[in-house]
């Protein structure tokens, strides 16, 4: 009777230790609160006041939007931007789905270095990679040489400012965004679900467009979105490769801004553009309210069952099919059974009958994505006194002309310390936040897409809104204010990556810990603490790179203060280009390298 209580009094603990780790509690709102109140306090109240601004607080009128879309072209503006928005994302999804789905389709260390070509230029800095098309696209750039060189023209081209150049830019920008939703969705793909379908009496094609394409519908669905909202929002890449006539809404509400000093009219722009994005979010469907699944078109994961299902369906009739045609003899049998799983399971018929138009396809894809970054390592060792490719010496002026330059030293160290600080206060903010939201969803319904906000809102908003907010703060040209602001994108890049660390993570193993009697400090440190360090890491990582390159709102929040390093690049791009913007831009190309080698030295430590 003895060991009957005592198993029972055990199994009530274990069941009330369950319940209470699953009950939504005051800790968790406790861990989430500070993240919360952070952005609402730089992120909300400055959007309020914005708002405020585009109607003309305290004197409530519609002015502003009257003048947007009646007066000088802000409508023809408008519609310009959200053209190239939809023309980037379809040239990218055209591009981007090929490019992806031969990598999907390559195996070892082929597609280790196929995924790295695509992961780089992603995390490589923007104004790296525009700078390399500014010095690519020019009279004298490798484009037009190759166009003489190959005879199809006799004179240099005008790419350059114009909006062919502004969207050679864009595209490459953007490619990865496209390429990385499809590649994640296609490498979660069931291998069975195609063979499936040819055991069915479905040819390559049909099996293709019937079965595999309706299931990678959620990965070109996250990276449309991803794609369109970040090109509508561009500022950078058009600004510096666009003309005059080709300005967006992005250089317009920024020219009102610095320029014309009428923040009201720039305000109504900002939110114009912030409609037509939530709009767009709308429209597809977009759901953020997930803790576990972070930026993943909402409705996804059912088509995904759905489709699965009717799949595994296929797989159980082919299998019955194959059951119940057996041959004359078993060893006959045996051989056709061989050769016919043989021929299913081939990774694919384009890759065995065409696989150099495959391959020749991936190598110009890959080759669009890395070449401007080797360009700019290049030029970063020429010895000639201005920009010119194939440099005609090398030499390590450049470099030694940027560290012997304070301006650009205290601009570095800037950066330095600005990202530092921010990736801190990011991970500090982040971790909670991700940690309460994984143990209760319900609670990732309501925080989520706050804590995503400032990610998702186009940057130029961003950046106006801030701006608006910090200047009665008295934040505008202080270390503070550049802190704060990235601190924002940081939060919400450490969450998204620790949630999608904390998803995979067995909770058993803390269960079994605080039966043990370990505390929940205890537990935390000793436990989930060491198990999550790589998500850990990597969100700090992409919080750095995110604050160490940001430069729209630096330009905005930074005023007349120390320059961070994109703002003084961005600076010199725009009034004097020289080779040592090309050394600066390959000193930047060692920041996602060094990440991914902080990853993986990580990763190591974890195994």
């Amino acid at each position: 009777m003895t060991t009957a209580i005592a198993g029972s009094r055990a199994r009530g603990a274990f069941a009330g230790l369950f319940q209470r780790l699953g009950r939504p509690s005051a800790s968790s709102a406790l861990l989430v609160a500070p993240a919360v109140c952070f952005i609402a306090a730089f992120f909300i109240l400055p959007m309020g006041e914005l708002f405020l601004a585009s109607i003309g607080y305290p004197d409530i009128t519609v002015a502003s939007y009257r003048q947007f879309f009646s007066q000088g072209g802000y409508f023809q503006v408008l519609v310009r931007t959200v053209t190239a928005g939809f023309a980037v994302t379809g040239i990218c999804l055209v591009l981007g789905f090929p490019l992806a789905y031969a990598i999907a389709m390559s195996s070892g260390a082929w597609r280790t270095v196929m995924l790295l070509l695509v992961v780089v230029p992603y995390l490589t800095s923007l104004l790296v990679r525009t700078y390399a098309w500014i010095v690519m696209l020019g009279d004298g750039g490798v484009i037009n040489k190759t166009l003489i060189v190959l005879g199809l023209t006799d004179a240099p081209v005008q790419i350059l400012y114009t909006s062919l150049g502004a969207y050679i830019g864009m595209v490459h920008i953007m490619l990865p965004f496209m390429v990385l939703p499809i590649l994640s969705v296609m490498n979660g793909l069931d291998d069975r679900l195609v063979p499936a379908a040819k055991s069915m009496g479905a040819g390559p094609v049909r099996a293709f467009v019937r079965v595999f394409l309706p299931l990678t519908v959620p990965g070109i669905k996250s990276g449309s979105i991803l794609v369109f909202i970040l090109a509508i929002g561009f500022y950078i890449t058009p600004a510096a490769l666009g003309g005059l006539s080709d300005v967006l809404l992005s250089q317009l509400i920024e020219i009102q801004v610095s320029q014309a000093m009428n923040f009201r009219l720039a305000a109504a722009a900002a939110f114009v553009l912030l409609l037509v994005t939530a709009g767009f979010l709308l429209l597809f469907g977009a759901d953020f309210t997930s803790a576990r699944s972070g930026l993943i078109a909402g409705g996804a994961d059912r088509r995904t069952a759905g489709l699965a299902a009717m799949a595994a369906g296929l797989v159980r009739k082919a299998v019955s099919r194959v059951s119940a045609s057996t041959g004359v003899t078993r060893a006959a049998s045996g051989l056709r059974r061989s050769a016919w799983r043989r021929a299913l399971y081939r990774r694919d018929l384009l890759m065995r009958v065409r696989p150099a138009l495959v391959i020749a396809y991936a190598a110009a894809g890959l080759f669009f994505l890395i070449l401007p970054s080797l360009i700019v390592l290049v030029m970063s060792f020429s010895s000639d006194p201005f920009l010119s490719f194939p440099p005609s010496g090398l030499s390590l002026r450049w470099y030694e002309d940027f560290f012997a330059d304070r301006s650009w030293t205290s601009a570095l160290g800037q950066s330095v310390f600005v990202a530092l600080a921010s990736t801190a206060l990011s991970c500090g903010l982040g971790i909670m936040a991700a940690y309460a939201l994984d143990r209760h969803p319900r609670l990732g319904r309501y925080m989520m897409p706050l804590l995503l906000a400032p990610i998702i809102v186009p940057i130029i908003v961003v950046g106006v809104a801030l701006y608006g907010g910090f200047v009665g703060w008295g934040l505008i040209g202080t270390d503070l204010g550049l802190i704060l602001a990235h601190t924002l994108g940081g939060i919400s890049y450490v969450v998204i990556i620790v949630c999608a660390t904390l998803a995979g993570f067995d909770r058993r193993l803390e269960r079994a810990a605080m039966s043990m009697g370990a505390g929940p400090v205890t537990t935390f440190r000793r436990i989930t603490l060491p198990l999550i360090q790589y998500g850990i890491v990597a969100g700090a990582i992409f919080a750095f790179i995110h604050s160490f390159d940001e430069v729209v709102v630096a330009t905005f929040i930074g005023g007349f203060g120390e320059k961070t390093l994109p703002m003084k690049m961005w600076e010199d791009i725009r009034h004097q280009i020289n080779p040592t913007i090309a050394a600066v831009s390959t000193m930047l190309l060692l920041v996602p390298v060094l990440g991914l080698i902080g990853l993986r030295f990580t990763a190591d430590r974890r195994k």
